[in-house]
């Protein structure tokens, strides 16, 4: 077995433990492997890897290359955006010389996520998740398709282009229900209602949360009826339902002891209810979801996990 293909299954084990290699690789490249198993929980696992992509790149061996480059990618994402949007474009690249065209799109949805989620750069994100959903059509790849055309489609909302954003999110809604896969269809009403609350149609806006909250409810999904419901204060309360919005709040009330919430769907529940119950001049209730909410947020940082900048 050559060094490339050795590296490459070995690479396969290090990164997913799915399986084991056939044949030991360089032995350089099992001590940087291993120091960077070792080293997975601190700031020395990046330079492991780093040092094993560039025995990689070394020994032209694309496949491990892109694998450890796009983990590279992932380490980053949170911490350097821009490590992460180079190494992925890396990965992207390497990925493409390996005939890997999927994993190759799948780096080009990471960067249009950085630059989205990180950059707040909505333009550049729509490019890179353009780029990947070319690559998705050119794959007959409809699941990963209806994923990014209902994510663009959010994007270009909120660059204003609305009825471009619409499209795309119904292109989404088509493939799922051609594939009857009602989870998506459900996830893609919340989009549309997004989209619409952004453009200030809150009427429209509910109409599609509505849609969604039914498909949850009807399968108990707890944490989806909160992220919704919380969509539905905000719409109500833009349209002067206040009345209507204290009843989704208190909903959301009822569900804080089910398993599997998403923190910040809590922390933005004690958010709204507190600056409902401030505009109301009630500042005992008010003080009282704020103290939870700083409670939440304090244990939350002090356990290291990250809160959206929002919250």
């Amino acid at each position: 077995m050559h060094f490339k293909h050795s590296l490459t299954c070995l690479l396969s084990v290090a990164l997913s433990s799915t399986a084991i290699a056939q044949e030991a690789p360089t032995e350089k490249m099992q001590r940087l492997l291993d120091s960077a198993k070792v080293h997975a929980k601190d700031n020395r696992y990046p330079m492991f890897l780093s040092q094993a992509a560039a025995l990689a790149d070394k020994e032209n061996d694309a496949g491990a290359s892109a694998l450890l480059h796009q983990r590279l990618g992932h380490y980053y994402y949170d911490k350097f955006p821009k490590l992460s949007i180079n190494n992925n474009k890396k990965a992207y690249e390497q990925f493409l010389k390996d005939s890997n065209d999927r994993q190759a799109a799948m780096c080009l949805h990471s960067i249009g996520f950085v630059f989205e989620e990180h950059l707040n750069k909505h333009d550049s994100a729509i490019n890179y998740i353009q780029q990947a959903i070319a690559m998705h059509e050119k794959l007959h790849d409809t699941s990963e398709l209806a994923n990014m055309n209902k994510y663009v489609g959010v994007l270009y909302a909120k660059t204003g282009r609305f009825a471009e954003g619409k499209s795309y999110v119904d292109k989404a809604i088509k493939t799922y229900k051609e594939q009857r896969y009602e989870p998506g269809i459900a996830v893609c009403q919340y989009d549309m209602a997004t989209i619409y609350m952004l453009q200030k149609k809150f009427d429209s806006s509910l109409y599609y949360l509505k849609q969604a909250k039914a498909y949850w409810q009807r399968n108990k999904n707890q944490s989806r009826i909160l992220n919704v419901n919380n969509q539905m204060v905000a719409a109500y309360m833009m349209s002067r339902k206040q009345e209507e919005a204290l009843k989704a709040m208190n909903e959301n009330d009822k569900m804080l002891g089910s398993k599997g919430l998403y923190y910040g769907d809590v922390l933005k529940h004690y958010q709204n209810k507190s600056q409902f119950y401030m505009l109301k001049k009630d500042k005992e209730k008010a003080y009282s979801y704020r103290n939870r909410y700083m409670e939440l947020k304090d244990s939350l940082v002090k356990q290291g996990i990250k809160i959206n900048p929002s919250l």
